[in-house]
């Protein structure tokens, strides 16, 4: 039986002054009033309204504790026959009765003396119920009308989450002034400030000629999971108005995958349409219950937003986005990713009113077709960054891509597989391909030699050309785009498997001169090579070489690539696990400014490689990653120590090293160390930690994982010496 917080009365009565002088601090009621006091009846919990205006509230456990503690005297004075008063252990309904009382009913559900903290903390949670809660949102509104000031609406909106919210959804405009001489004068100074209101900015101005603010906001958000919600958007759409303005919002909604809740929903984005109009970059990831109502809103009410990102909004369609089209001219970027109901009425709505529109970002939308993406590249005239993903076109959009964007710069194309080969073809011959300068295609099964071929003729500005799963792709296109792609400094490779060694060392061979960073990854053909004597192209600028996880490359491959690239500084040959020290020798042949070294995975390298190449290179050397190469010992650490006095970055993990190398190391080259990684080796205790404390004033990185001879101790004395350093163990 739940207790019930409130003393009632059968009908009206009026104590007697002998009576009530003795009852009358029950609850604190003046003596003047004992007469004509009235106790009320509230057995439904609600506020009725029979409550005598101007009578205090008579808790339950105010009532309960004063008549335990007076029962017995009221009996020893005879103030009531002991007969009949009940005994306040009593579970059910408490009757006191005598000639003066019709009737009092105390309703109790457990025995006063053992559950005194219960009843009263029952009785503290009824009555301390906000009445104005019961207020209609409308009279609640017209009360908020009043608030004149940002930091009063602030306060006010921070009492219960309905006034948050209902102030979140109010208009702007809706608030009192606080004070409209000082709002004048800080007018008339800003626009003094701001060169005045001209007839050029007539339409910037409203009607009581106070020029409003053109500019977007200085603030970014990100509400990431379970942050993500409409309170929070209503919050920041509030309390951000007097800071600046919010410029930037970023939500990243939870999935299922991840288990978090998702709960923002147009309500949230509404709030921030109403309050945020200086809001210029809005992402939406992960959002399942925004809808075309709420990115209306956010249209209506944020003119200078300028890029949007939407990913995995299935509710969004194209309404919302044709608001937003039309409602913000100066949109630059959208980004459009696994929204399923969007199609070509939305992207033909952004070409028509959007002239401004320079980036254009479409993946895995179903409903996009042909028509939707060249009506935006025909009538988009400064569009020059595009990406298109997993969609249903065909060659007719490659074809209106390559003849009318002719501004176009940077070009993605992923996943089309309804494109065939003339397709690419016809896109690499038209002539609005000349001012194309990063072209990136990646899992397009019908991108054969031929239209890289088409790409190296036509592209003269060509700079940046990344083939990713490209099946159709053999030594003869390699070969043919390095040789006539003059302007190529970029190249990346991954996953071609018709390309091979010999075509790798001839593309280098006839490669011209602007190449400067070679990438060749997970390409299974490259094992195969043929031991020639390639032609050395002079005059070379390649910097950069990676030729990283390629199964069965071989030390003659290693040396053929060194050969063609003696100015090479930066050095990947991660995951090549057949190579040796013959190869790595043969390949550092030759004078070398060589700044990165990475050997990760080259469990055949040793000590003597090691040793000659820092002997070689060390002076200019930064960065060198052995991680993975069990053959070191504390013979490359000695070495390192003396010839690299330079290094910042060594990762030594897995190796064979112990704390004699390591501290040779620190005491010699370790001053400009900045992260050191020795995760994994079983020779490292905490009797190095020290010499690292002492030598190592620039160190900001230490990885110590899965080193068994560290203890908890130690790395608590050394995290509280050097707090700039992220230990991680």
């Amino acid at each position: 039986m739940m207790c019930s917080e409130n003393v009632t009365t059968a009908s009206h009565f009026s104590f007697g002054s002998e009576l009530g002088s003795r009852v009358g601090f029950l609850s604190g009621i003046p003596e003047a009033h004992i007469d004509s006091a009235k106790l009320l009846q509230l057995g439904d919990g609600s506020c009725g309204s029979g409550v005598p205006v101007g009578l205090p509230t008579l808790p339950i456990y105010q009532i309960l504790e004063a008549l335990h503690g007076k029962q017995r005297k009221w009996q020893l004075e005879g103030a009531f026959p002991a007969q009949a008063v009940a005994p306040l252990e009593c579970k059910s309904s408490l009757v006191f009765a005598d000639k003066h009382w019709h009737a009092v009913r105390v309703d109790a559900s457990v025995t006063h003396r053992q559950k005194h903290a219960k009843v009263a903390a029952c009785s503290v949670h009824r009555f301390s119920r906000d009445i104005i809660d019961t207020l209609p949102d409308e009279l609640l509104c017209h009360i908020f009308h009043f608030l004149g000031t940002a930091r009063d609406r602030v306060a006010c909106s921070s009492v219960s989450k309905r006034w948050l919210m209902l102030q979140s959804h109010m208009p702007r405009g809706s608030f009192e002034h606080e004070d409209n001489g000082a709002s004048s004068v800080e007018t008339e100074s800003r626009t003094q400030e701001e060169g005045g209101c001209g007839a050029s900015d007539k339409d910037d101005c409203d009607e009581g000629g106070v020029q409003q603010r053109r500019r977007g906001g200085d603030l970014s958000r990100c509400l990431v999971g379970r942050k993500a919600s409409d309170v929070r958007l209503a919050a920041i759409a509030l309390g951000i108005e007097s800071r600046g303005g919010l410029g930037k919002l970023c939500i990243r909604g939870g999935s299922s995958a991840t288990g978090l809740e998702v709960s923002v929903t147009d309500v949230g984005l509404s709030a921030i349409g109403s309050w945020c109009s200086g809001l210029r970059g809005l992402s939406l990831w992960n959002c399942p219950y925004i809808t075309d109502k709420g990115l209306s809103a956010i249209g209506k009410g944020c003119p200078l937003l300028e890029k949007i990102d939407l990913y995995k909004c299935p509710l969004l369609g194209d309404t919302g986005l044709q608001v937003i089209a039309k409602s913000c001219p100066g949109l630059s970027s959208l980004s459009l990713d696994e929204c399923e109901k969007v199609g070509d009425n939305a992207l033909v709505t952004f070409a028509e009113h959007c002239p401004n529109l320079t980036t254009l970002n479409v993946q895995n939308c179903p409903l996009m077709s042909n028509y939707g993406i060249r009506k935006a590249v025909s009538s988009l005239k400064r569009l020059t960054k595009l990406k298109l993903a997993g969609l249903n076109v065909t060659d007719e959009s490659l074809i209106a891509i390559g003849s009318m964007a002719r501004v176009l710069i940077w070009l993605t194309l992923h996943n089309l597989d309804q494109v065939t080969a003339d397709g690419f073809a016809l896109f690499g011959k038209a002539v609005g391909m000349q001012s194309l300068k990063h072209l990136h295609i990646s899992n397009c099964r019908n991108f054969t030699d031929y239209a890289l071929a088409m790409v190296g003729n036509h592209c003269r500005s060509l700079r940046d050309l990344s083939l990713h799963k490209c099946e159709q792709v053999s030594d003869k296109g390699l070969v043919f785009i390095m040789k006539v792609a003059s302007c190529l400094q970029v190249l990346h490779l991954e996953k071609c498997n018709l390309i091979t060694g010999t075509g790798l060392v001839a593309a280098l061979s006839g490669r011209g001169k602007g190449l400067r960073e070679l990438q060749v990854k997970k390409c299974e053909g490259i094992k195969q090579v043929q031991a020639i004597c390639p032609y050395i192209p002079s005059g070379t600028s390649l910097e950069s070489i990676c030729l990283a996880d390629c199964p069965g490359v071989s030390d003659v491959l290693v040396a053929l690539v060194g050969l063609l690239s003696p100015e090479a500084a930066s050095i990947d040959f991660s995951g090549l696990t057949d190579i040796t020290d013959d190869g790595l020798l043969a390949f550092l042949c030759g004078s070398r400014k060589l700044t990165t070294l990475k050997l990760s995975g080259c469990a055949n390298v040793t000590d003597r490689a090691i040793s000659a190449i820092t002997q070689q290179c060390g002076q200019n050397l930064r960065t060198l990653i052995l991680d993975g190469c069990k053959l070191l010992s504390d013979k490359t650490l000695t070495a390192i120590s003396s010839h690299c006095p330079f290094l910042e970055d060594l990762d030594v993990s897995e190796c064979t090293i112990s704390d004699t190398g390591l501290k040779v190391l620190v005491d010699d080259a370790g001053q400009m160390l900045t992260s050191l990684n020795f995760s994994g080796c079983g020779g490292i205790s905490d009797r190095i930690l020290p010499s690292i404390y002492k030598n190592c004033d620039s160190l900001l990185d230490l990885n110590i994982k899965n080193c068994a001879g560290f203890s908890e101790n130690g790395i608590s004395r050394f995290q509280s010496r050097m707090w700039n350093c992220t230990v991680l163990y």
